[in-house]
């Protein structure tokens, strides 16, 4: 009992105590690359708040003023902290009205999953788990998506290492941490995708170049992803894409690169039908090519390799679909 008592009577000081410690490490953690957790984030304050104010009451009440003046003290005190209590509340707990945490399991791997709910509903970051007080702030794995978080609006899930270097980035088709593969570490890794236990193949970026455009490695494994081969038979072994350009391996021999230029006859699209070791511009046999724009990249359907595209002939765009019958090379309306 003596010891709950003498803990009462200094409460206020135990409370601004706690208060610099929590600034202290915040700052330290700041530094460090890491921060707080969100619950441990309002938990703290409100600990702090609640022992600053009853510790405030117990101390003007142990105090040796007239009880006319113990009186005044409480009113202007808790008022003040009243005061600065609702504003630090305000400050620490609003984004619990958008933003949540919460511990989850991807592929065996524990992540802090941090999810924005209407303003900032585009993305879902994902952070490596340490601890239940605190988290890295460096992203593990981010997900992105065009206006909402529904698998209909998803983009593309981007993966980093622990030094916040892209390790790859994978569309809807293919979005599986099995996939990751070893990469040199001087390299970047574009694009990987496994396509059986043996067949896998990456895209590595070499070097950036003029005008926005990339210098790139085809790569193929045909040992489960343990060795990687530069497959292309260019004289320097290299490809030259844009830095936005998107990649994609259907199976072992067909893939596509999209180079996202809509004034070029082919709209940008080169397609490999020997598994990278070669890359052709594809053809278009349609009148309207002009006017044709690429909406996202070449699937199969029903053993049918198509493309889905826009017609711009006037205000009202006309949604197509395309048809390759040899192997992506030349597209026709379906």
């Amino acid at each position: 009992m003596k010891v709950i008592n003498k803990i009462k009577d200094k409460l206020l000081i135990y409370s601004l105590i706690y208060l610099c410690l929590f600034v202290i490490f915040w700052f330290i953690l700041n530094a460090l690359n890491y921060e707080y957790l969100q619950w441990f984030k309002i938990f703290s304050v409100l600990l702090i708040i609640i022992g600053i104010m009853i510790g405030t009451v117990i101390t003007i009440r142990n105090s040796k003023y007239e009880e006319k003046d113990k009186f005044l003290l409480y009113c202007v005190y808790l008022a003040i902290e009243l005061i600065i209590s609702f504003i630090v509340i305000l400050i620490i707990s609003f984004p619990l009205l958008y933003q949540t945490e919460k511990i989850v399991k991807k592929d065996g791997i524990l992540y802090i999953e941090e999810k924005y709910s209407f303003l900032l509903s585009n993305y879902i970051n994902y952070y490596k788990f340490s601890n239940i007080i605190f988290r890295t702030k460096k992203v593990s794995i981010y997900k992105s998506y065009n206006n909402s978080l529904s698998d209909d609006e998803y983009l593309k899930t981007t993966y980093y290492d622990d030094e916040g270097k892209v390790i790859k980035e994978e569309t809807k088709e293919d979005v599986s941490i099995d996939n990751l593969e070893t990469s040199p570490d001087d390299l970047e890794v574009l694009y990987t995708k496994k396509i059986d236990q043996n067949i896998s193949f990456r895209i590595l970026r070499v070097d950036y170049i003029l005008n926005g455009r990339s210098l790139v490695y085809v790569e193929k494994s045909s040992d489960g992803g343990k060795t990687f081969v530069n497959n292309l038979e260019t004289t320097d072994k290299i490809l030259t894409v844009n830095n936005e350009a998107s990649y994609k391996f259907l199976n072992e021999f067909i893939g596509f690169i999209n180079n996202n230029n809509s004034t070029l006859e082919n709209k940008g699209l080169i397609v490999t039908r020997d598994g990278g070791e070669t890359f052709e511009d594809v053809i278009f046999k349609i009148d309207e090519v002009d006017y044709l724009y690429l909406d996202g990249m070449p699937y199969f359907e029903d053993n049918n390799l198509k493309l889905n595209g826009k017609l711009y002939l006037s205000n009202n765009p006309e949604n197509i679909t395309l048809i390759s019958y040899d192997n992506g090379l030349s597209w026709e309306k379906y």
